[in-house]
């Protein structure tokens, strides 16, 4: 009875349980340096607490913070991480109460440091997992627990900056993949430089396992997934979506389970948040284009075109890629019923009738409203907004890179 009491308490000065403290302290280790015995020793004393306080699962301290809070940023930051620990301890709390936590995990303001702002649970654990040397790395489990609980936070930007888990994940990746390769001075046989590489590459192979399980769709449903038909369907980072385009090619031409090629999934794509970047769609149109121009002409699993889905999921003409797929395949446009997509049929129609003038001789008013006139000009006057979203000139940029005006 002394024990359950115990186990119920709640401190009058900031609200929290036994459970929130000794979630603090999950990366302790015990006096003999055994890190089996006592991270077995936590999972079983955060058990017990579950057990005899399972309401403090769900219970906010005085700071808002569930108890699984403090399990992705513990008290110490000097005690090395012990992240199958973790993974087991977030476990026991998701499936005590699995919908505080799931609620949790889909927030994209949580504090941890104030002077970072808020993010995405998802995000924060990819931001201070240590370089993963290990094989298998631990890290990798870890964030599943995470993932698992909430997939679709892969695609949610974070409320302080609008970086996303993908995007801070890539830049991780070049990094170990870089160290790994990297040149010292003196005889680069030696030892210690060839450690050196085989840790970096190990890290690197480790965080990008962390970018297949991101974008993994449910195993359950799919027993087979190809990895660049995931990336477009997720609002994949553009330049780890070149590589991974890059990297596996041969899925550009391979049609997945329900008859979709990317090119498919880029066309009726539609944003994980409110809207993507103006000119988002247009670079995943045109680079998967710029690989296999001949998917424009195939169609999917229902016999659309590429075309007819971009234009029934109500893309723009040029930023949303309609005019890329128009002109990789105007043969398309017998899918579409113009009569029924008034827009496009007079942009259509002014298209033509630009191609027959002179150029010169167009006069602005013979635009049709909310077609946009010229994409050159119009991409630079948007990233030149003092109050431009950094998403929108990053996809404007990736979206016209051969076009030196718009970089600079």
């Amino acid at each position: 009875n002394a024990s359950a009491r115990a186990a119920t308490y709640r401190s009058p000065n900031n609200a929290s349980s036994v459970l929130h403290q000794a979630c603090r302290l999950v990366d302790l280790q015990d006096g003999a340096g055994n890190d089996n015995t006592s991270s077995k020793s936590v999972v079983a004393a955060i058990r017990s607490l579950i057990a005899q306080d399972p309401d403090a699962v769900g219970m906010e301290d005085s700071a808002g913070n569930l108890p699984l809070h403090y399990v992705l940023c513990p008290a110490s930051h000097t005690i090395t991480p012990r992240y199958r620990t973790r993974a087991e301890v977030l476990r026991s709390l998701i499936s005590a109460d699995f919908e505080s936590s799931t609620d949790y995990f889909s927030k994209s303001n949580v504090i941890f440091h104030t002077q970072t702002g808020g993010v995405t649970a998802l995000y924060h654990v990819l931001q201070t997992v240590v370089d993963d040397f290990a094989n298998p790395g631990p890290t990798v489990e870890y964030v599943s627990v995470i993932q698992e609980s909430n997939p679709r936070m892969v695609g949610v930007s974070n409320e302080s900056d609008m970086d996303k888990p993908l995007a801070l994940l890539y830049r991780r990746f070049t990094r170990q993949f870089d160290l790994s390769e990297k040149f010292f001075d003196g005889d680069n046989s030696r030892p210690e430089v060839v450690q050196h590489r085989r840790q970096y590459k190990m890290a690197a192979r480790n965080t990008w396992k962390i970018i297949e399980l991101l974008l993994q769709p449910d195993t359950s449903q799919h027993t087979r997934w190809h990895i660049v038909h995931r990336a477009i369907q997720v609002e994949t980072p553009p330049d780890l979506l070149r590589y991974i385009v890059e990297t596996n090619s041969e899925e550009l031409t391979q049609a997945d389970q329900t008859g979709n090629l990317p090119l498919h999934y880029a066309a009726k794509s539609t944003p994980t948040e409110s809207k993507f970047p103006v000119f988002y769609t247009k670079y995943v149109v045109d680079e998967l284009l710029y690989k296999f121009p001949e998917a424009a002409g195939m169609p999917d699993g229902e016999g659309k075109f590429p075309l007819a889905l971009a234009v029934g999921s109500g893309k723009q003409w040029i930023g949303g890629g309609v005019k890329s797929l128009y002109d990789a395949h105007p043969e398309a446009l017998k899918q579409i019923d113009l009569d029924a997509h008034a827009s496009l049929k007079k942009v259509l129609s002014f298209a033509d009738d630009q191609t027959a003038d002179d150029e010169d001789t167009v006069r602005e008013s013979d635009i049709p409203e909310g077609v946009v006139k010229d994409e050159h000009h119009d991409a630079i006057m948007m990233v030149q907004e003092d109050d431009v979203d950094i998403l929108e000139v990053v996809s404007a940029m990736w979206a016209h890179e051969e076009d030196a005006s718009v970089a600079a």
